[in-house]
C-alpha cells in the first residue's frame, strides 16, 4: 500500500492505492507535500478488476466510467476509484491522476478548482479562464512581468473581501504553494489581434459554469447547491473581461491597468 499526503490551502488529502502513482513522482508535486497525519480528504485507488467499489448512505454517488468505478462519499470525503479498463490494471503507466479527486470536496471548504492559469501581479491575481486548448499557457507564458501560480488548474476559495487563487501542481511554470487574491477573470478567446472588452456578471458566469458546472451534476442536491453558490460569489466577486490575444503577443500593460486600477 503506497500512501502520499498533499496539502493546498491548508486542506490535506491523503491518498492510498495499492500501486505507486508515478504523476505524484514528479517535481511538480514536491512543494505540496505535507506530513503524515489528519487528512481532510481521502482518496482510495485499487486496481481491483471486475469488482464494483461499495455503495453508502445517501450521501454517497457511485459512478462508473467504463474504465474505473467511481464512490463518492460526501458526508466523510471519501473517495475510492477502482480501475477496471485492462489499460488501467496492466501497469501504473497508463493511470493518470488528475485533479479530479482534490476537486471533488472543496466546496466544502468555501473552495472551487477552476480551469484556468493565474498570474499574479503586486498581490492582484488575474484568472486566465479557457477550456482545453484555449490558450491557458500560451497566456500565461506572454504575461511579463507577473509570476505565473498555475497554468492550467487553479485553486480559488473565499476569503473576507472576495476569493484568493493558491497555485497547485498542474501547472508548467514550477509551481510553489503560493496565493493572490483574485483580481480579475479573463475570459480567453483566440484571436487575430488583442483586445480586451468587459463583459456582466450573466455572461461571467454562464462561461464559468459551461466549463465546471459537470461536477455538480454528481453531487447530492445539498452540496450542488454550495457549489453553485460558489460559482455565483466567485463571477461577481471580481470585474471580468473578454481578453482575445493572438499567439505572439497581449498587451499586457492593458491587462495590469485594468486589473490593478488607477
Amino acid at each position: 500500500m503506497t500512501v502520499v499526503h498533499h496539502a493546498i490551502d491548508g486542506i490535506t488529502f491523503r491518498t492510498e492505492s495499492d500501486f505507486p502513482i508515478e504523476e505524484f513522482e514528479l517535481p511538480r508535486f514536491a512543494p505540496f507535500e505535507a506530513a503524515p497525519g489528519h487528512a481532510d480528504c481521502v482518496v482510495e485507488v485499487h486496481r481491483t478488476r471486475g469488482t464494483t467499489v461499495p455503495g453508502g448512505h445517501s450521501g454517497t454517488v457511485t459512478l462508473n466510467s467504463g474504465d474505473c468505478e467511481l464512490d463518492i462519499d460526501f458526508e466523510a470525503r471519501r473517495l475510492r476509484v477502482a480501475l477496471t479498463g485492462d489499460d488501467l490494471t496492466h501497469g501504473s503507466g497508463h493511470f493518470r491522476f488528475g485533479a479530479f479527486p482534490y476537486s471533488v470536496f472543496l466546496h466544502e471548504f468555501g473552495a472551487v478548482m477552476l480551469h484556468s492559469a493565474c498570474v499574479d501581479f503586486r498581490g492582484s491575481g488575474a484568472l486566465l479562464i479557457a477550456p482545453d486548448e484555449g490558450g491557458k499557457t500560451t497566456a500565461a507564458g506572454l504575461m511579463d512581468g507577473g509570476s505565473v501560480l498555475s497554468d492550467d488548474m487553479t485553486m480559488a476559495g473565499r476569503e473576507d473581501d472576495g476569493f484568493r487563487a493558491w497555485g497547485t501542481p498542474w501547472t508548467s511554470f514550477g509551481p510553489t504553494p503560493s496565493s493572490t487574491h483574485v483580481g480579475g477573470l479573463f475570459f480567453l478567446e483566440k484571436s487575430d489581434g488583442f483586445g480586451l472588452e468587459t463583459i456582466p456578471f450573466s455572461e461571467a458566469f454562464s462561461r464559468l459554469w459551461s466549463d465546471h458546472g459537470f461536477m455538480g451534476e454528481v453531487m447530492p442536491s445539498a452540496h450542488r447547491e454550495v457549489f453553485f453558490e460558489l460559482f455565483c460569489d466567485l463571477a461577481s466577486a471580481a470585474p471580468a473581461w473578454l481578453l482575445r490575444f493572438p499567439r505572439e503577443s497581449i498587451d499586457v500593460k492593458a491587462v495590469r491597468s485594468v486589473l490593478e486600477g488607477p
